[in-house]
């Protein structure tokens, strides 16, 4: 073999040489490149080291309570009209009225806890038990006066209007439940709140409690005066003459039991 063939072959093994350099070369820059992509990754999702300030919580929110329902009425909608059954009328308490007559005003209702409401049948009736008599108009007039000396002499209680419980749930006023035993629960629940504010001691004379059923009616009639204002005028004023708008059956709500009779009368 000559030198030039050495020489040829001694420069084809070093090209050789140098190219497998190179690939070996890229080869490992492409392996580091790797371990140091996997190395970043692994560091990523590892918690902070101990010792470093943690991420702060999130706080969180408690959920709210739901709201709470209304609570339920004592009696529920609807009904037949109410009225103080006679043997739940309980004793009356008698208390003077000018100088020659005692009133009972608020007789109590064993039925609802409330006070007696009656139509002029059921007031006649229980009258005549107690040797009383219903009121007059003048009678009516009179106690106004005396109840409202004394600080007794209520705002009056007209529902709906007078009660957010039926206002909320449309009641009008007219409304055909207006008679029911529910509406007499709320009209004496408003009433004892009243009377509990202006120290009723459960024995004076009240006026304006509600409408009362006044003597002078023709036979199956009732007279009704109601309350008085505090511009002196009365809703209702009672009539004298006439058959009246009512009926001796007629009840609602706002009718309760007024009685007169003679002072020191068993």
């Amino acid at each position: 073999m000559s030198k030039e063939d050495d020489l040829e072959d001694d420069q084809g093994i070093s090209t050789a040489t140098m190219a497998a350099g190179a690939v070996a070369v890229v080869g490992l820059a492409a392996l580091a490149w790797v371990i140091l992509s996997k190395e970043e990754a692994v560091s990523d999702s590892e918690p902070p080291a101990s010792g470093a300030a943690p991420l702060p919580e999130q706080p969180v929110l408690p959920t709210p309570p739901p709201p709470a329902p209304p609570p339920p009425s004592r009696v529920a909608p609807g009904g037949p009209a109410y009225r103080t059954a006679p043997e739940d009328i309980g004793e009356p308490v008698w208390g003077k009225l000018g100088s020659d007559k005692e009133v009972a005003t608020l007789i109590p209702d064993r039925h609802t806890g409330g006070f007696v409401h009656a139509s002029t049948a059921s007031a006649l009736a229980a009258a005549a038990k107690y040797g009383a008599s219903l009121p007059t108009r003048d009678d009516m007039i009179a106690l106004a006066d005396q109840a409202k000396a004394a600080g007794l002499e209520l705002d009056p209680v007209i529902l709906p209007g007078a009660s957010h419980e039926l206002t909320s749930e449309g009641a009008k006023p007219g409304d055909p439940a207006m008679a029911t035993e529910r509406w007499v629960h709320v009209h004496d629940d408003l009433l004892r709140a009243q009377l509990t504010a202006r120290n009723w001691d459960g024995k004076s004379p009240v006026a304006n409690a509600g409408k009362v059923w006044i003597a002078g009616a023709p036979a199956g009639r009732g007279y009704l005066m109601g309350w008085r204002q505090k511009n002196g005028t009365w809703i209702q004023s009672g009539l004298s003459t006439g058959p009246g708008p009512h009926d001796d059956q007629h009840v609602d709500y706002s009718m309760l039991l007024t009685l007169v009779r003679p002072i020191n009368v068993a």
